[in-house]
């Protein structure tokens, strides 16, 4: 293991500079680009046996969506609760706490999909031969929750107890694993789409080993003082985490469907094909900020508030900076970009790309904030925020531009979602930031008014 022990406790940084980048934020964004390529390499080598099955693998991502959703909420808050208990040498239990809950949601995932996702195969998709194909494949995706779930919490104790350079190693390591079990079950072995799932299910036995051999000593520690309340505590805390990226997913799948609505304007493929490119787009431009904010909620959770807001303050400059640059740069080659790499252009296009451009440094901005909600664990607030400004703002603009024919007001969702995220989180904090004043005025009121009875009824003449 590299950094220090896991069961020391290390003097919490005031910046976040280039070591705890190195050894946090990039392990952090190499997982998240590690999985893509774990995908991909799943999807390519099912393109070379049948067009079928590899609909059937992307059908059966949507289906699963609840499953996916919750393994990646339950690795990412198992970061926040572990960096929070280390700083008070507690983080032993906190790594027995995370990672046995998380197997134990895994265990109640696998008998829920082995029933549920065959069915809604055959109930959701018309295509016959891909229900087909997802109802034979479905329970060896479904086995694999409990190991997912578990994976997932470990990866992220890594992360939060220092060992991101040992995690990286592990990851290029397991590409390399996967791709050649997946070779062998799906081309070799003839297995199809089931053949791809238990190459999954046999990589993620070797990373639940690999990863309970790093942690065997706060794992061996916290068991012993293994307790059902923090552990409670924490599946609630996923569950809320889980519901925001679950309600970002159907927002997008929402948006989708609007788009492909034929009585709402004109010219859909246009505006379809704009979408869709742009999506894909958005996706590899954000990914880097989707790891910021784990990276800072995790670094940051074991901090109080004023270290806390002093560092992400000194973090605004730098990542506003380098977000302007890329949005500008978006701007100057969004038209050469959509043409060369996903064929687009016209109006609906050029929408995209400035709205997103104008949205990224807004987005900067907002992941800050979540990081700071995140790193407080007020995962409830995240959730509500995200989801009234999805679907309270988001949607009804989108629809409405929709309607109108208006490319510039459909996508400017994207930024006024954002501008109601931010302001939004400012209101709270200015409200919590007073409410903090007035409980400690009260609560000094109190003192004084206690002090001022205790002298009364010391000058009292006894009875």
């Amino acid at each position: 293991m590299d950094g220090h022990s896991p069961l020391k406790t290390p003097a919490t940084p005031t910046t976040l500079g280039w070591r705890a980048l190195r050894d946090g934020y990039l392990p952090m964004l190499l997982s998240f680009v590690l999985a893509q390529v774990s995908l991909q390499i799943d999807l390519i080598t099912l393109a070379r046996v049948s067009n079928v099955q590899q609909v059937a693998y992307v059908a059966l991502m949507r289906i699963g969506l609840v499953d996916i959703v919750l393994t990646m909420a339950l690795g990412s808050v198992a970061g926040l609760v572990i960096a929070r208990a280390r700083q008070t040498g507690a983080q032993a239990q906190a790594v027995a706490v995370t990672m046995t809950a998380a197997l134990a949601c895994g265990a109640l995932l696998m008998p829920l999909g082995m029933l549920c996702y065959p069915a809604l195969a055959r109930a959701l998709i018309a295509d016959g031969a891909v229900a087909a194909e997802i109802a034979h494949a479905a329970p060896w995706f479904a086995l694999a929750a409990p190991l997912r779930c578990l994976a997932a919490a470990g990866a992220f104790a890594l992360l939060a107890l220092g060992m991101g350079r040992t995690l990286t190693a592990w990851k290029l390591a397991e590409i390399g694993i996967k791709a050649a079990t997946t070779g062998i079950a799906v081309l070799w072995l003839g297995l199809g789409l089931a053949g791809c799932y238990l190459a999954s299910l046999g990589v993620l036995a070797a990373s639940c080993g690999w990863q309970a051999w790093c942690l065997r000593a706060p794992l061996r520690s916290g068991l012993a003082a293994l307790a059902t309340q923090p552990m409670l505590a924490y599946v609630r805390q996923a569950g809320w985490e889980g519901a925001r990226m679950l309600s970002t997913h159907l927002f997008a799948l929402a948006t989708v469907v609007l788009f492909a609505c034929a009585t709402l304007g004109a010219d859909v493929p246009a505006r379809l094909g704009a979408l869709a490119a742009g999506t894909a787009l958005s996706m590899l431009l954000l990914a880097p900020l989707t790891a910021w904010m784990r990276y800072l909620g995790t670094t940051l959770s074991a901090r109080n508030d004023a270290d806390r807001q002093a560092a992400l303050h000194g973090a605004v400059i730098p990542g506003f900076s380098l977000a302007l640059l890329v949005a500008l740069t978006l701007v100057a080659g969004g038209p050469v970009l959509g043409q060369w790499m996903y064929a687009q252009s016209g109006p609906w296009w050029q929408a995209f790309v400035t709205t997103l451009a104008v949205a990224l440094p807004l987005k900067y901005l907002s992941t800050l904030a979540r990081a700071d909600l995140q790193a407080a664990q007020r995962l409830a607030l995240a959730f509500r925020a995200d989801f009234l400004a999805a679907w309270l703002v988001g949607l009804p603009m989108a629809a409405a531009g929709l309607a109108l024919d208006l490319p510039w007001l459909a996508f400017g969702n994207m930024v006024l979602m954002e501008l109601a995220w931010l302001g939004w989180y400012l209101t709270s904090r200015y409200r919590l930031m007073h409410e903090g004043d007035r409980e400690a005025g009260g609560a000094a009121g109190r003192m004084v008014e206690g002090c001022g009875t205790r002298q009364r009824e010391g000058l009292k003449p006894p009875p």
